[in-house]
């Protein structure tokens, strides 16, 4: 039996699991390790007020650190685990380059408009290239109010609209208009995606130092696992560098996921990520499952009762000492 001090040692440096999950060193992170707050990604929660629901608006514009920076699983797992605390989520991607991220959207989202034939919709491209080259080889005009109109239109309708762009922060759509311009126009915050591997940390910086320069708004940093090697210790190594260099709030970590199902998300993707820090507004905890009439009516052992009690206080009281 581990002693006081050795718990709260084990919680300060983010080594407790969730029970049943012994063995599985670095799958567990605890977001107390490395925001300083008290929120765990499942608060804040309780009762909404009307200010508040009509205060979900939200935007948030995702762009990559790097090639294959995870941003379209990231907006499926986030807004899966939204949708289970009842808010409201969609997904677009403006201008589609050689893959099928919107029918991910529509699929993940359950969202009833398909866009694919759709001439007021995205652009949509075959050849998998950058959109300037997209829009230079296929001779097609760009009309950045017809996007505007899009996402508005979108965002309207959605307590959180997520829209996920073609590259980085100043990727150049046409001659004279980037994807800058188009966060501007819309007036949304930016989640930076960044894969965990070397060389994306400097890429990081200079997305941010940009933004600062152009006076876009980074709403935080997310990061993204690629393989199943990353290690817990790697993650806040950067979390704590992105703290001391660029001073831009840390929203959580999605981990690999092999599968990318609703349970898998659910499962893997569960405290790992503060809506508090993404969306500035409460969000609901999710709704628990009535139990069947078989187990409300099942009796707990009182020696499970009272272990089970006892194993909660000692976590309450690491914590306390943690944020002391």
């Amino acid at each position: 039996m581990r002693n006081r001090k050795q718990i709260t040692k084990d919680a300060k440096f983010g080594h407790r699991r969730p029970s049943g999950q012994k063995g599985q060193e670095g799958d567990y992170i605890n977001p107390l390790d490395f925001w300083g707050m008290n929120t765990d990604g499942m608060e804040p929660g309780g009762d909404e007020t009307a200010q508040d629901k009509g205060n979900r608006r939200k935007s948030l514009f995702f762009i990559g650190a790097d090639d294959f920076s995870g941003k379209t699983i990231a907006i499926c797992a986030i807004g899966t685990m939204l949708s289970e605390r009842g808010i409201k989520v969609a997904g677009i991607k403006p201008i589609e380059c050689g893959t099928e991220d919107n029918f991910i959207f529509e699929q993940a989202f359950s969202m009833n408009n398909s866009w694919k034939d759709d001439p007021l919709g995205p652009y949509f491209f075959k050849e998998k290239l950058s959109p300037y080259f997209a829009f230079k080889q296929s001779k097609a005009g760009f009309d950045k109010g017809r996007i505007i109109k899009l996402c508005n239109g979108v965002i309207a309708q959605q307590d959180v609209t997520f829209i996920e762009g073609s590259g980085g922060l100043l990727d150049p759509i046409v001659a004279g208009c980037s994807t800058a311009d188009m966060i501007k126009e819309l007036g949304s915050s930016v989640v930076i995606v960044s894969p965990l591997k070397r060389g994306t940390l400097s890429q990081l910086m200079m997305i941010i130092a940009q933004a600062k320069v152009i006076g876009v708004s980074i709403r935080g940093v997310l990061f993204s696992a690629a393989d199943k090697t990353v290690t817990k210790d790697f993650f806040l190594l950067n979390v704590q560098a992105v703290r001391d260099l660029v001073k831009v709030p840390v929203i959580g970590i999605i981990p690999f996921l092999e599968k990318g199902s609703r349970e898998e998300i659910l499962e893997k993707c569960s405290k790992k990520v503060s809506f508090q820090v993404m969306l500035d507004f409460p969000v609901p905890n999710p709704a628990v499952p009535e139990k069947s009439p078989e187990t409300a009516n099942k009796k707990i052992h009182p020696r499970g009762k009272a272990a089970f009690h006892k194993k909660r206080i000692k976590r309450t009281r690491a914590a306390k000492e943690f944020t002391k």
